[in-house]
C-alpha cells in the first residue's frame, strides 16, 4: 500500500507520511462509525463496562433455582455428548469390521 523503503536515512518522507495519516484517520472514522451501528443495534456499547449488561453481571443475579435449571441442562449437554461419543465409536468399530470382512474375502477368493 505505502512504500517505506529505506530513503536517505528517512524512513519516509512527507507526502508519504501525509497518506498514511490520512489513511488511518478514514480509518478510524469508519471504525467509530461502525461501532456507532453496534450500539444502536445492541442498545449500548460492546465495550461497555457496565455489570448489569455483561454475562458476569447475569452470573452474579442468577438465582439457585435458575443456576439449578442451568445445571441440569449443561448435565444434559455431557451425557448427549458421551452417547454421541460412544455411537461414534460403534460406527468407526463397524467400518473396521467391514475392511477386515471385505479383506478377508478378497484373500479367500484368491484376489488378494
Amino acid at each position: 500500500m505505502f512504500d517505506l523503503a529505506y530513503n536517505d536515512d528517512e524512513w519516509i518522507d512527507e507526502p508519504e507520511y501525509q497518506a498514511i495519516k490520512d489513511f488511518w484517520v478514514k480509518e478510524g472514522e469508519k471504525a467509530k462509525e461502525r461501532m456507532n451501528m453496534l450500539e444502536d443495534i445492541m442498545g449500548s456499547s460492546p465495550l461497555s463496562a457496565d455489570p448489569n449488561i455483561s454475562l458476569s453481571g447475569q452470573i452474579k443475579t442468577v438465582t439457585e433455582e435458575t443456576a439449578s435449571v442451568l445445571a441440569g441442562q449443561i448435565n444434559a449437554i455431557r451425557i448427549y455428548q458421551a452417547d454421541m461419543f460412544i455411537l461414534v465409536k460403534r460406527q468407526f468399530d463397524e467400518q473396521i469390521n467391514l475392511v477386515d470382512l471385505s479383506r478377508r474375502r478378497l484373500r479367500c477368493c484368491g484376489i488378494v
